[in-house]
């Protein structure tokens, strides 16, 4: 990747954001209300997947603008982040332990979802993407100041 890769790193994160705004708007803060509303519940299970697959995205992106090799899979790019310390470990984990796996839920309907754990996983997803969002920032602001 040329040397725009940070930019490029950085409008996914705005993309991201978006998404995780759309998020907050969307999920009530009971339970009971995302329970008695279906399209609540169909939109939030769309900005989830959305959310997932930035964060998936970014980790190529940011992979290949450091000279990496694409990671095998979703969940080897959170491990690939996260052995160099751009990720904390526990975000990492819970993307590629948790998100990963309720995003392939998602989208490949593969069981009957349980809108109570939809619902508790959205929240998860919320403050984990907020971390998430300020270590790839942090990090690239670190790479910037770095090569000034």
């Amino acid at each position: 990747m040329n040397e725009d890769w940070v930019a490029v790193v950085q409008a996914k994160l705005v993309t991201t954001k978006r998404y995780l705004s759309e998020l907050e708007e969307r999920l009530p803060r009971d339970e009971g209300s995302y329970l008695a509303d279906r399209d609540c519940q169909l939109a939030v299970e769309r900005l989830c997947q959305l959310i997932v697959e930035c964060a998936i995205d970014t980790n190529v992106l940011l992979l290949d603008g450091l000279g990496q090799l694409p990671p095998q899979s979703a969940r080897a790019g959170f491990e690939s982040l996260e052995q160099p310390g751009v990720l904390d470990s526990t975000i990492a984990r819970l993307f590629y332990t948790t998100f990963v796996g309720f995003r392939h839920r998602l989208v490949h309907d593969y069981e009957r979802l349980d809108n109570r754990i939809v619902y508790r996983t959205a929240q998860m997803l919320l403050n984990a993407t907020r971390q998430y969002i300020g270590a790839i920032s942090v990090f690239l602001a670190q790479r910037e100041a770095d090569a000034k």
